[in-house]
């Protein structure tokens, strides 16, 4: 037995990467048994493949931390088996694809600082084993996110002129029982149904009546930094 799964549920998925050697040439066959307790279902087997065992391993534990608009600390683990890493290549980048290559470090930690406020990132990271020759395959983050710059630029102005989104860097309350909508019309016949101000014509609306009144179903702009400002006016 190479490997027994023993934590699957309904709802989760186990995958597993297992190396093994075999004991002499020839042809093997890779086999799967299914046991469970009684009356249980179905089980699903994914997607398998069969490789050379790397001489490069992945890093583990790739974490985000300290992120502001335009800056984040990246740190990662060394591979616990195989060839010690003479260092690494990282790249942050909007897109979950790994490049074809990134920065060089020696180390297990980077500090970026060419982000962009309000955008989603990944990071993705591979050891270097050899010099220029032996990589290993690249590893990938979840998706970070990085905040939205306070606003200290006056006039501003929001029209809610988003194709019918929630505009960026606005938040609705964790609290709200209906969510705010964004359109040029509303589905009910009271109230405001057009938009009075200038752009193409939508405007942020809500139904709260009961039951949705339950909790208070606010919406928060974007931060604003109005340092050097005496009055604004809203």
């Amino acid at each position: 037995t190479l490997y027994d799964v023993t934590t699957g549920t309904s709802t989760t998925v186990v995958s597993q990467v297992i190396d093994f050697t075999v004991p002499s040439s020839g042809n093997y066959n890779i086999g799967f048994q299914c046991y469970s307790i009684a009356a249980q279902n179905t089980l699903y087997l994914g997607e398998i493949s069969v490789e050379l065992t790397p001489t490069c391993f992945v890093p583990t534990a790739l974490t985000v931390s300290g992120t502001t608009a335009t800056t984040a600390n990246v740190s990662w683990t060394a591979p616990a088996s195989g060839t010690t890493p003479i260092g690494y290549q990282y790249a942050v980048t909007t897109s979950a694809t790994p490049p074809a290559s990134g920065t060089a470090v020696s180390g297990t930690s980077a500090t970026v600082s060419t982000l962009s406020p309000a955008t989603t990132y990944y990071l993705h990271v591979r050891s270097e084993c050899v010099s220029g020759v032996d990589y290993s395959t690249w590893v990938t983050s979840t998706a970070f996110v990085t905040p939205c710059l306070a606003i200290s630029t006056l006039p501003w102005n929001e029209g809610f002129e988003n194709a019918g989104a929630i505009p960026t860097c606005w938040n609705q309350s964790s609290t709200n029982t209906e969510n705010w909508l964004f359109g040029t019309g509303t589905t009910f016949d009271y109230g405001a149904t057009t938009d009075h101000t200038t752009g193409t014509g939508y405007f942020a609306w809500i139904d709260d009546s009961t039951p949705d009144n339950a909790n208070p179903s606010g919406i928060e702009s974007p931060a604003f930094d109005f340092t050097g400002v005496g009055n604004p006016e809203m």
